[in-house]
């Protein structure tokens, strides 16, 4: 698919050498795919292979990869070099109209309103891991806008950092962080002062990406009169979307569906800048004849939808694949050869999987506190030692989380907690510790180098999808 080898990991490397070779033009994302702390070299076969179709924003996509392909990467990188090619290309005009004696201090404006692309996920975790990810190709957290920066462990939410004021305004990249309990985007003060004509409320440039959950951006969805939001934005990327097409998630995330083929099917009918704004840009770009509807009405450009996802199930009368194929029957479908196996690339060679059947809960704990105590080196009924090692215990329950990480405790072995019924914040802190723990090697048993971390997390099926640690 579009010159890559969707059997192995990397692109082909005659036809992808390089992240050039995509057609990213942003010299500035091309520095951050490169330097520290991606250091990547190239690209992956699936970031090869959707790159064009996504940047080109005229089909909807499906995506299958297998966990650990670059999936995140994929969606995000034309996205960016998207957003970059807008800033650039304004400052450009600005630039021109200055020289003409039209110029003076604007507002950025990269061609949008309320933000280029909506990024959906699961839960808030997968939400701020995406955001994170986003931020290091673009410039870093300390070097992007970025609102709800709080919940990622930052103070601020408006700048970058002392430090990068600098930065040409082209190059900055707006992240933001939707929250929940918001019923209309004007709840939401990037939205609000992204499109405020308020004599008393500076206008700012809206934010480039949009973070959220189905169960956040849902709401706004239900009314008609929040339509502007859903017309403005182009790319709808749906994450995890075998998670999110599946249970509790599923009504949430057709009401984010309406709100867009809402959008995408009053047309022209709905006298709103955003609908002005993205008809113009498709008639402007498209240098083909508009479709037309019955009755000569010229048909608006669409929401590009992707779908992203590690499993794409295909039985059963509720299978996702028969879902997607039902209510996206043009999108086109990039799925890679090994789709269904994880890349697990911290287990070491020759590990062997041991299965233990024990009826009492005091036996197991025992049994699991033992092969944590037990020195690597040592061999013990369960195999090898995991002491120091970086272990997740999963069990079914908050309440057998918790009694499991109280009693390893009581053990002497370090572990923390992490189920649906912590706090966000504590939650978030407790991922951070676990995702900075690094088992000791022949080359670093420096105790300091783990300060402040820690090795067991105990945790419910909340921990299973999509956390990169």
């Amino acid at each position: 698919v579009n010159g890559a080898d969707t059997g192995e990991f990397f692109a082909n490397h005659e036809t992808h050498p390089d992240f050039s070779s995509l057609g990213i033009t942003s010299p500035q994302l091309l520095q951050r795919l490169t330097k520290a702390p991606l250091r990547l070299e190239r690209p992956s076969a699936v970031q090869a292979a959707v790159f064009d179709t996504i940047l080109r924003g005229e089909r909807d996509v499906i995506v299958g990869a297998e966990t650990g392909s670059g999936k995140t990467l994929a969606y995000l990188m034309p996205l960016v070099e998207d957003i970059l090619k807008r800033k650039r290309e304004w400052k450009a005009m600005m630039a021109a109209n200055k020289d003409d004696g039209m110029g003076g201090d604007q507002i950025m404006d990269p061609g949008y309103d309320y933000a280029r692309a909506v990024i959906l996920v699961p839960n808030k975790e997968l939400a701020h891991q995406a955001v994170r990810m986003a931020a290091s190709i673009c410039g870093g957290l300390d070097r992007c806008v970025v609102w709800g920066a709080d919940a990622l462990g930052m103070d601020y939410n408006h700048r970058p950092s002392s430090s990068a004021k600098d930065i040409p305004e082209e190059d900055i990249v707006r992240l933001a962080l939707l929250p929940g309990g918001m019923s209309a985007p004007q709840d939401f003060p990037p939205f609000r002062f992204a499109t405020s004509s308020s004599p008393n409320q500076q206008r700012q440039p809206p934010p480039d990406l949009v973070f959220a959950t189905p169960a956040n951006l849902g709401p706004m969805a239900l009314s008609p009169k929040h339509i502007d939001l859903f017309a403005d934005i182009s790319t709808l990327v749906v994450d995890e979307a075998d998670m999110l097409l599946d249970g509790g998630y599923i009504r949430q995330l057709n009401n984010v569906l309406m709100g867009f083929r809402r959008a995408d099917r009053l047309l022209d009918k709905y006298d709103s800048t955003s609908f002005r704004r993205k008809s113009d840009d498709y008639s402007e770009d498209e240098s083909e004849p508009d479709e037309e509807e019955e009755g000569g009405a010229v048909l608006q450009k669409k929401t590009q939808h992707v779908f992203v996802a590690a499993t794409l199930p295909d039985f059963g009368l509720r299978s996702v694949d028969a879902y997607l194929t039902r209510k996206f029957p043009n999108a086109t479908s990039i799925t890679m050869e090994g789709m269904h196996n994880a890349r697990h690339y911290g287990l070491e060679d020759g590990s062997q999987t041991v299965w233990n059947e024990l009826e009492e809960n005091k036996d197991r704990m025992k049994r699991l506190a033992d092969v944590l105590k037990l020195d690597r080196e040592e061999v013990g009924v369960d195999g090898r030692g995991l002491k120091g090692e970086k272990v997740m215990v999963f069990l079914n329950t908050v309440n057998d989380v918790d009694g499991a990480t109280n009693g390893l405790r009581r053990a002497g072995i370090n572990a923390i907690p992490y189920h649906a019924k912590i706090s966000l914040e504590d939650r978030t802190s407790n991922l951070d510790k676990f995702r900075r723990y690094r088992a000791p090697t022949d080359d670093d048993d420096d105790p300091s180098n783990r300060k402040d971390t820690v090795p067991v997390l105990v945790c419910t099926d909340v921990a299973s999808r999509g956390l990169d640690i």
